[in-house]
């Protein structure tokens, strides 16, 4: 059946524009380059916390190996990282280094640490993108496309990415991400001081034909390359290679002209990336870029489809980031989770409550595992297990139950918070409480509304290999989005005794779908089917829940 469910987000993202085959293949050209190890030993100095645990030196580094894995108070040990940093590290990450000696720092979590994320190991099509740990440096670029050029304009960009909340009303992106990573990703943002006009009048890149083009180059993509050649001798554009994975972590281009709601093809909001790789700059290349107009920043000044739709609360908002946040999220390597086309694909999703479905709120749990924000609770096979977890608004906790051990992130799997109207949910809502209505409907069919309870997504993120028709020997893309596959990659496993789908559409817009949580105490069979058809396998019993913590049975079918 079809989604129910339409809704049409005309102020957000794009889906992020794929790559050519040439380009896949070029990719996986790239990474086929084999290294060979420095004839040289290497002296590891482990340290847990601040004081040395072991130093061992390798002679030979193809028979390096790691030392016993240290303990700590009841943590568990998730792998050996670089200090301040959560990217825990395959040998082969620094043994082909020509350095003599290195550090590294246990890493310790209460759940279980996953290596992956999309960054370090994730799919060809996340080759580059922004890493999702640290402090990467990104350029943001104020393109003259023709309007008005001050520097106050180039002052509110500057506030819109790195700014105080205190005066935005709403957060940065650079304060967003920080707070929702819990301090794991603190974004910086360099402004260009000057506006940089493109070589040519913006009716060219507007109109231009990608199809004619020898890389199949946007427009947007000429814009991004004349700025690097011009500037070139200006930055030194290593600097915005964090993670040294040769390619520039991403660029963000601001125009001054205003988007186009009937038209969201140039003037508009997006992430892509660039398909001429054919020069590096500073001996990096150019990859993932922003392009979003300044005006997005000041839709709550004139009737706009985004204010009419009420996605999230205006009022006290005097600049507005929520587009930029919502598009930085693709530029570390999440897709949207909103239907773009309702003709194509199964209903559901998240139903609004996520930032990379209708620009509010926190990302969700899946999107931290991605970016390997979170540790979670692993629960497999048929054991029942008894676990409490905090609120996901203050702990980022999340319950990952899968049918067998996990050994990636890149599979089938469901996962489980506390979800309640804290955080950047009251943030963008300001509500606490649903109308009177809503209430009142709600006590006739003999329901308890409660504005929090246990959010379950249904997770399918395994990869594949095949694109455009094309095998490559390494995954290309995540087989599902919540677009246009046959499967969802998210998916909400609704409370059905709660009448959610029939209450989809009426309640307030700038509300969760609270009637899809689970939220009372007691015993529940849930009624979900897996990508393969076959029934969920695992039920679950709630033995307290508040909205700041709830304990969970689980017992497997």
């Amino acid at each position: 059946m079809k989604k129910k469910f339409v809704f049409i987000f005309l102020a957000l993202a794009l889906i992020p524009i794929l790559a050519s085959c040439t380009y896949i293949r070029s990719l996986m050209n790239l990474a086929a380059n084999k290294k060979e190890y420095p004839n040289k030993p290497i002296t590891v100095n482990y340290y847990v916390d601040e004081e040395i645990y072991k130093t061992e030196t390798t002679n030979k580094r193809k028979e390096f190996t790691y030392p016993d894995n240290p303990s700590k108070d009841e943590l568990n040990f998730g792998g050996w990282t670089y200090k301040e940093s959560y990217q825990t590290l395959d040998p082969e990450d620094f043994l082909y280094d020509d350095v003599d000696s290195i550090d590294l720092y246990a890493y310790f979590s209460k759940g279980t640490h996953f290596s992956d994320n999309l960054a370090y190991n994730g799919p060809q099509i996340s080759k580059g993108v922004l890493p999702s740990f640290g402090s990467p440096k990104v350029l943001v670029v104020p393109v003259d496309l023709g309007g008005k050029t001050t520097s106050a304009m180039i002052d509110n960009i500057e506030k819109a990415f790195s700014g105080d909340p205190e005066e935005l009303g709403y957060e940065s992106v650079t304060s967003y991400y920080q707070k929702s990573s819990k301090g794991k990703l603190n974004l910086s943002f360099e402004v260009a001081d000057t506006w940089f006009r493109p070589s040519k009048n913006a009716s060219y890149y507007k109109d231009y034909n990608a199809s004619t083009d020898k890389y199949n180059e946007a427009g947007s993509g000429l814009i991004l390359h004349e700025f690097l050649e011009e500037n070139n001798s200006k930055y030194d554009f290593s600097d915005y290679d964090y993670d040294g994975d040769g390619y520039i972590d991403s660029v963000w281009m601001i125009y001054n002209v205003p988007q186009n709601y009937d038209n969201t093809v140039f003037y508009w909001a997006y992430v892509t990336m660039t398909l001429n790789n054919s020069k590096k700059y500073d001996n990096v290349y150019a990859r993932y870029y922003g392009f979003a107009s300044y005006y997005f920043m000041f839709e709550k000044e004139y009737e706009t489809p985004q204010r009419q739709l009420e996605l999230y609360d205006m009022t006290n908002i005097n600049i507005d980031a929520h587009t930029y946040i919502h598009e930085t999220g693709h530029l570390l390597g999440l897709d949207d989770y909103y239907d773009s086309d309702a003709s194509k694909g199964p209903a559901g999703g998240i139903y609004t409550a996520g930032m990379m479905d209708a620009n509010r709120g926190d990302l969700s749990s899946i999107d931290k595992l991605l970016l390997g924000w979170i540790d979670s609770y692993v629960i497999y096979t048929n054991s029942n297990k008894t676990i409490t977890i905090n609120s996901f608004a203050s702990s980022n906790d999340v319950i990952l139950v899968s049918r067998v051990k996990p050994s990636s992130i890149y599979s089938e799997y469901f996962l489980i918070d506390l979800y309640n109207t804290e955080g950047f949910v009251s943030q963008d809502n300001e509500i606490e409480e649903p109308s009177d209505i809503i209430k009142a409907d709600a006590m006739v069919h003999g329901k308890t509304y409660r504005n929090y309870g246990l959010r379950i997504l249904h997770i399918d993120a395994s990869l594949t290999n095949v694109y455009e028709g094309q095998t490559y020997d390494e995954p290309v893309k995540f087989a599902y989005n919540n677009s246009n596959t046959k499967k969802l990659f998210v998916d909400t496993v609704l409370n059905n005794s709660s009448y959610a789908t029939q209450k989809i559409n009426d309640i307030n817009k700038r509300l969760m779908n609270y009637f899809g949580l689970y939220s009372l105490t007691g015993n529940y069979t849930l009624n979900y089917k897996m990508t393969n058809n076959t029934n969920i396998f695992f039920g679950i019993t709630i033995n307290s829940i508040s909205k700041d913590s709830a304990t969970i049975t689980f017992n497997y079918n």
